[in-house]
């Protein structure tokens, strides 16, 4: 086990509240704890230059798109309307990358966050304090630690870039990981790179495709063979006209697919859908029929399209979902040429020659990595135990540990399927990619459950479809439970209700290991649970079948702390005080 050496006359500074990270959980759990007690001494520490994590101005690029219909991506505090200049939308009607990252700057400021946030400040190891109740924050090489009495992490799970097992150290050609495609886009967007190879099969890989369309390249997409295969890109239109999201942010999905969590207010509906017969059958059909409809924008067919069509419905979620929110017809470049689809797996890069799986090779002017992300957050790696009961990816466990999870997680599948018995009708998947660790064992994916104390908090390891709604929310969960203003039930409550959800969202995704948890389709009951959880009414549409089909937006969310505070005070205030 490795250890950090500490020197004695390292600067140390203290602080009540420090935030790892200054992405939009990391801030909207700042805005939510300095808006229920403003008299905290916080700090936000950021590795980058400028706020916005996946939105950073060094992070996006000329071309990168929001995949969210702007009304259903924006903040109740600062509209778009209100940027000055303008915000910048494609043909499309998505809010572009540049735009966005100017929008939540803005925001960050209208807010008042800036005077927290510490910028171009690396968290290189957390340690928990001597006295066996803070924490220390070790920052870059070392000659200064933070020492806070709650930390809140809020790094995110696009932060250590996954690189596949291969040496390129003979390969003459750029060599980018899709995290730094906008960082380094001087390296293939120039007239000596004519052809080049993405590998992998996410959204991250057909954003860098169409880009590189768009820059007069020549793509092969290498799809590995043992992966989950490429995306389902799905149109962000509706039949009827309306945006997509106009679903994804109602509760209708959540409704009639499978569901974490059955909000108690359409508890009749969620047993219909999910336990009887016909609401069962009509469920099951739902899901499997999205496949022919994910298809239509991908006709017609041709050889090479077909290489990049998913097996599986998308609704059962084993493939990655992106939503179709480029300006140019995406399948139409796999029709003229422009992108070769091969499925195979990548062994050798040398020259400017890449290998295959298959003995086939080929040249490339460069190779862009769209592997994804470490399943980890490696700021605890130099304590193994530590790292372990925090409840973090690891792949170092004690037999104690694996015993004990494994029991909780095999109980926790009894009630999975009970709840939802669709699940017992999951397609089996093609294949289960190897994983490099174990999975992030979390109550309510934010409190390690060995750690209960009101100390720590972890947040955005569940990427959720309505993040720009979630964050505020599990902000507001988080600053309540830190504050002492929520109670959490037992540990042994907490380790059955963490190895549930685990065990939801493994299940529900199916042929999901140890990835990342995801919140797709029900997040919006996943909300109301956690919200009611705080105290505050998490229907706030005001009538029944609005509640169904009426999408949220920042409108509802407006006067959310307000609620928070009216219920149970200004913390460290006496309610009624001035």
């Amino acid at each position: 086990m490795g250890s950090l050496q500490i020197d004695p006359a390292i600067d140390e500074e203290s602080f009540d509240v420090v935030i790892i990270g200054a992405g939009m959980s990391g801030l909207y759990a700042a805005r939510a704890y300095l808006a229920i007690q403003p008299s905290i001494n916080l700090v936000v520490v950021e590795s980058l230059a400028s706020v916005g994590g996946v939105w950073s101005r060094e992070r996006i690029y000329p071309g990168l798109n929001v995949q969210t219909a702007p009304e259903y991506f924006e903040f109740p505090e600062f509209r778009y309307k209100d940027m000055d200049p303008p915000a910048e939308y494609n043909g499309k009607g998505y809010m572009t990358g540049p735009s966005w990252s100017r929008y939540f700057e803005a925001w960050t400021e209208k807010v008042g966050l800036n005077k927290y946030i510490r910028l171009n400040t690396s968290v290189r190891q957390v340690t928990r304090h001597e006295d066996g109740i803070r924490w220390k924050c070790h920052i870059g090489d070392g000659q200064k630690v933070y020492i806070t009495d709650k930390l809140i992490v809020a790094a995110g799970i696009t932060s250590s870039p996954k690189y596949p097992d291969l040496d390129w150290s003979k390969f003459t050609k750029p060599v980018i990981h899709h995290r730094y495609f906008g960082e380094r886009s001087k390296e293939w967007d120039n007239e000596d790179v004519k052809h080049v190879t993405v590998y992998g099969g996410g959204k991250g890989s057909m954003d860098n495709i169409v880009q590189l369309a768009k820059a007069g390249k020549k793509i092969t997409w290498l799809i590995r063979k043992e992966g989950r295969g490429p995306v389902w890109i799905l149109d962000g239109k509706l039949p009827n006209g309306k945006r997509a999201e106009a679903l994804g942010f109602s509760r209708i999905l959540a409704l009639l697919m499978p569901s974490l969590y059955h909000d108690s207010g359409f508890s009749g509906l969620h047993y219909f859908f999910k336990r009887n017969f016909f609401g069962r059958w009509f469920s099951r059909f739902f899901m499997n029929t999205s496949k022919g409809i994910a298809m239509s924008q991908m006709k017609p067919l041709t050889d090479n399209v077909r290489r990049a069509v998913p097996e599986l419905p998308p609704f059962w979620m084993y493939h990655v979902i992106g939503v179709n929110n480029y300006d140019v017809k995406i399948y139409d470049l796999f029709r003229d040429g422009t992108v070769e689809v091969v499925r195979d797996s990548m062994t050798s890069l040398e020259g400017n020659t890449v290998g295959l799986a298959s003995g086939a090779k080929f040249e490339t002017d460069a190779v862009v990595f769209a592997t994804g992300w470490k399943a980890n957050l490696s700021l605890f790696s130099d304590n193994l135990e530590l790292e372990m009961n925090l409840g973090m990816p690891s792949t170092n466990y004690t037999d104690g540990y694996l015993q004990k999870w494994k029991a909780l997680e095999d109980e926790a599948d009894k009630r999975v399927f009970t709840e939802n018995p669709i699940l017992k009708d999951a397609p089996k998947p093609p294949r289960i990619p190897p994983q490099d660790s174990g999975p992030f064992r979390l109550y309510h994916y934010a409190v390690p459950t060995e750690f209960a104390d009101r100390s720590i908090a972890f947040l955005g390891v569940a990427p959720s479809t309505g993040m720009s709604h979630f964050s505020m929310i599990m902000g507001l969960w988080t600053a309540a439970y830190l504050t002492g203003k929520l109670d959490l039930p037992s540990k042994e409550e907490m380790e059955k209700v963490a190895a549930f959800e685990l065990r939801f969202t493994q299940i529900r995704h199916v042929g999901l290991s140890n990835e990342f948890p995801l919140i797709t389709f029900d997040w919006m009951s996943v909300a109301a649970e956690f919200l009611k959880e705080t105290g505050v009414n998490p229907y706030m549409k005001g009538g029944y079948f609005s509640e169904i089909f009426s999408a949220y937006t920042a409108d509802d969310y407006t006067d959310l702390f307000d609620k928070w505070i009216a219920k149970h005070g200004i913390v460290g205030k006496p309610k009624g005080a001035d």
